[in-house]
């Protein structure tokens, strides 16, 4: 017979990507009783860990191929209004861009050991997974309360306000009640319910499912951001090539053998450029644009079974060993794939779900006791992300 235990807190963070740790180090750093919880582990969980990396935010001089920097909170918030197409909800829009430095500096205090090539590039060793292990270890030291491979079945409402949440342990095989006086949903987005993503698995949109149970308002649903290079090749991994100097080399290929993104993006320098040089605009700035020219040279027939080509044959070899995103690529994303001979097979995939729950600018929902950050909370981005936003997102809302 399956069991049913209860317990309280003050504050249930209920996901452990980098918004959910956030969140519980920072109630907890208020004298909260903090139980972060997660379905699969502690800082693995979720997208947070698969980032490449890099932090938005105003850092005046840092800019790179990967990361553009801002001189004044002001310049971040305008190009995320202006990039957001005006959905976003700019009240927070204005808490992100103004909290955004300090937020991202205090990681060094967290104990990031590559702060400054992690924050400002994207190009450290483990991206992502720097971040959340730092904090996964800090937690432990101030006494966040943890239990793993527990999933959250439905939210307690009482009188109109979130009291808890009902939970299902897969360790123990029990049921468990915890009531408290606010929950935290940090459950990320929902692109593994989509056939083509660059997603963790466990990101399948319960929490907004959950919250909408429970008399939460949604908004911005119908926004969807997709990463445009995608691998579809037999035996390779469902995962993106990430931007690094060989692929700022690469071309966009049709089943015709165009280059078509011309097409779609206008040409300031020559294609024998890099990337950001060719089009004046780093390549995660362009996501939905490169996205949308994929899917139209598919549906207006010049693909090659649902596919278009990343032509990369031309681009000499040492090219891949001249940053970690590009070493990576090739020895665990290509493989032995024969990036020299072959052309790569990809297609649009979806990476981020930039509606979900709606909150104000101190992250409460429309029912009382519901709290969101991260992805799992709506419309910060409006319709389109601008690249290491998302990062940033979930350090200054967690």
């Amino acid at each position: 017979m399956i069991q049913k235990l209860i317990k309280t807190a003050d504050v249930v963070v209920v996901g452990a990507g980098l918004a959910g740790l956030r969140a519980a180090t920072e109630a907890r750093r208020f004298g909260a009783d903090v139980l972060l919880i997660d379905k699969s582990l502690i800082g693995i969980s979720g997208n947070s860990a698969f980032a490449g990396g890099g932090f938005k935010t105003c850092l005046p001089g840092m800019d790179t191929q990967i990361e553009k920097q801002y001189n004044t909170p002001e310049g971040h918030f305008q190009d995320t209004i202006l990039y957001g197409d005006y959905m976003s909800e700019q009240p927070l829009v204005e808490a992100l861009t103004i909290e955004a430095p300090a937020r991202v500096l205090e990681l060094e205090d967290v104990g990031i050991k590559n702060f400054m090539s992690l924050c400002t590039q994207g190009t450290s060793e483990h991206g992502g997974y720097d971040v959340t292990k730092a904090f996964a270890s800090s937690i432990k030291s101030q006494g966040v309360k943890t239990r793993v491979n527990t999933i959250l079945i439905e939210l307690l409402v009482e009188e109109g306000e979130v009291v808890g949440g009902l939970f299902f342990s897969f360790f123990n095989e029990k049921f468990i009640e915890i009531r408290a006086g606010a929950v935290i949903l940090t459950t990320g987005g929902a692109g593994a319910s989509f056939a083509r993503n660059n997603v963790s698995l466990a990101i399948v949109g319960d929490g907004y499912a959950m919250a909408y149970e429970a008399g939460a308002e949604l908004i911005g649903m119908e926004f969807v951001m997709f990463d445009p290079y995608i691998l579809d090749e037999p035996g390779l991994p469902m995962w993106y090539v990430l931007p690094c100097f060989a692929r700022f080399y690469g071309k966009l290929v049709n089943s015709e053998g165009e280059a078509f993104l011309p097409k779609y993006l206008k040409v300031v320098g020559t294609m024998e450029d890099p990337f950001p040089v060719r089009y004046g605009a780093l390549p995660p700035d362009v996501r939905e644009t490169i996205s949308l020219a994929i899917a139209t040279e598919i549906h207006e027939g010049r693909d090659e079974n649902g596919a278009v080509f990343l032509d990369c044959r031309h681009v000499p070899p040492e090219y891949w060993d001249k940053d970690i995103p590009g070493r990576h690529n090739r020895d665990a994303i290509l493989r032995d794939f024969p990036i020299q001979e072959k052309m790569m097979r990809v297609i649009p995939g979806a990476i981020t779900n930039l509606g979900g729950i709606h909150i104000n600018d101190v992250c409460e929902s429309t029912v009382p006791g519901l709290y969101a950050a991260g992805e799992a909370a709506g419309l910060i981005h409006g319709a389109r992300r601008l690249g290491g936003n998302a990062l940033t997102d979930c350090l200054v809302f967690g």
